[in-house]
């Protein structure tokens, strides 16, 4: 079983400003594209699979940068954090898909009629 979204979100123009007064950066032409998949499997057992896949495409035109360094280093621990929760959250993914495991279940877990 499986529901597709599909969302794109598009915008002309762009502004970062920093206490009001500074043009940090300004884009043009952003375009973001956000493909959402949510899968469940059936089967018999008490537990149920399901898959969540987002594709995020971030396209942009032109971009004018006008950074301080401290304002720099600020964008990139905001990207270095997404970085880290995007490699939580698969490394959470990889071991729920061990514990679903269907030969891994019957194994250890499900032993209902015994």
């Amino acid at each position: 079983m499986q529901n597709t979204y599909y969302i794109i979100a598009r915008t002309d123009k762009a502004d970062l400003s920093v206490n009001d007064n500074f043009n940090a950066l300004k884009i043009e032409g952003l375009t973001q594209e956000i493909d959402f998949t949510f899968r469940k499997e059936k089967n018999d057992l008490p537990v149920r699979k399901s898959f969540l896949v987002v594709e995020n495409k971030l396209s942009i035109e032109k971009l004018d940068s006008n950074l301080t360094p401290s304002l720099f280093n600020y964008l990139c621990e905001v990207i270095n954090m997404y970085k880290a929760m995007m490699w939580t959250s698969s490394i959470k993914a990889q071991i729920n898909g061990m514990l679903l495991d269907e030969e891994f279940l019957k194994a250890n877990v499900l032993h209902f009629n015994q």
